[in-house]
């Protein structure tokens, strides 16, 4: 039965879902599922889906997971979504001082799907070419979708395996994850949440920001300058990620998804942090300068203070938080000192 028994007077599922989150909450190992298994795919979802309720933290994203055998051949499949919380992100001195989109743009943007949903496949093939998809004959990477008659296949960010959709007239009929090499279907999912790959559209509005935008920090545009020109056009140029800030009103940073989520440094992320900054700023003036020799093609750098945090901003949002610093030797005891070491352990939530 493992670290947990069934709460007398409560459903099974109930008093499972409890014992998940009770051993996620005391950073608890479960030797053994804690009851009953699930009979179905169904059931397993449904008690997670119920310990996520009672556990209340934010959801980060989403993970696959293997499913053992013999189970696999009771449920159907060997693939098991979860969730990733909040409070188990991990980012390295070099993403976490990005900008990126507002969150906003992915609320804003994202398309959710599940199996009876009236939403026929041209409507979600816009959706995928509008939000940065690339439409191949057969999904293998990251980004790609493909359609074959009455089955759509994309391969959404975040996910280890691609999904299947397939089709009954306008009518999403099931939804399953599938091997890009054997293209067998596997899991079947009981709902996908998609959000764009590009970090910004190509639309009317956001082409008339970008414009006005450089225009505004580099001065007018020259016949030889192809980014303008392809951003003009409605067309994706090469790299233009590089001037994300003139397609959005505003941008992020990591502290904006998870605010308020209390932040672990590792020993050396003092020095690394620093040697980002440094290396952002001579990126920077390396570029500007090859810019003033007349390199060609022309490349217009942003501003750093655009694109990244900086020194001041990083450590003023670093004290709005709860921050502790690991430290990879033993620490003399001292009064209210708590031991930060981590400690390996496996996923408690299913």
């Amino acid at each position: 039965m493992g670290n947990f028994k069934l709460i007398e007077g409560r459903e099974p599922a109930e008093a499972i879902a409890q014992a998940f989150v009770a051993a996620r909450q005391a950073g608890n190992a479960l030797t053994d599922y804690p009851g009953e298994l699930p009979g179905t795919l169904e059931e397993a979802y449904g008690i997670q889906e119920r310990a996520i309720a009672l556990f209340g933290d934010r959801i980060a994203g989403w993970k696959v997971g293997k499913i053992p055998a013999p189970l696999d051949a009771t449920y159907g499949t060997n693939r098991l979504t979860g969730p990733i919380f909040a409070d188990s992100v991990v980012t390295a001195a070099n993403g976490i001082p990005q900008r990126v989109p507002a969150r906003t743009f992915t609320a804003t943007h994202a398309l959710s799907v599940a199996p009876g949903n009236v939403l026929g496949m041209a409507s979600v093939v816009e959706w995928l070419e509008l939000n940065g998809f690339q439409r191949a004959s057969t999904v293998r990477e990251s980004g790609e979708y493909a359609v074959r008659g009455g089955i759509l296949d994309l391969f959404p960010p975040g996910l280890d395996l691609p999904v299947r959709f397939d089709y009954f007239g306008d009518s999403v009929e099931s939804i399953k994850t599938f091997d890009p090499q054997t293209q067998r279907s596997e899991l079947s999912m009981s709902k996908l949440d998609l959000v764009p790959v590009a970090e910004f559209q190509l639309i009317t509005e956001t082409i008339r920001r970008f414009r006005t935008g450089y225009v505004s920090q580099f001065g007018a545009a020259g016949p030889d300058d192809l980014l303008y020109e392809a951003v003009s056009e409605g067309r994706r140029y090469p790299g233009m990620e590089h001037w994300l800030p003139l397609f959005h009103d505003g941008m992020d940073t990591l502290f904006d998804y998870l605010p308020d989520t209390p932040v672990a440094l590792e020993a050396l992320a003092d020095d690394a942090i620093e040697q980002r900054f440094a290396q952002i700023e001579d990126y920077y003036e390396a570029r500007a300068e090859a810019l003033k020799e007349g390199v060609t093609p022309a490349y217009k750098p942003m501003p750093p203070d655009k694109l990244y945090l900086g020194d001041a901003e990083w450590k003023e949002r670093l004290g709005e938080l709860a921050v502790a610093k690991l430290n990879p030797f033993d620490v003399p005891p001292a009064p209210l000192t708590p031991d930060a070491t981590g400690h390996p352990g496996p996923r408690p939530l299913p």
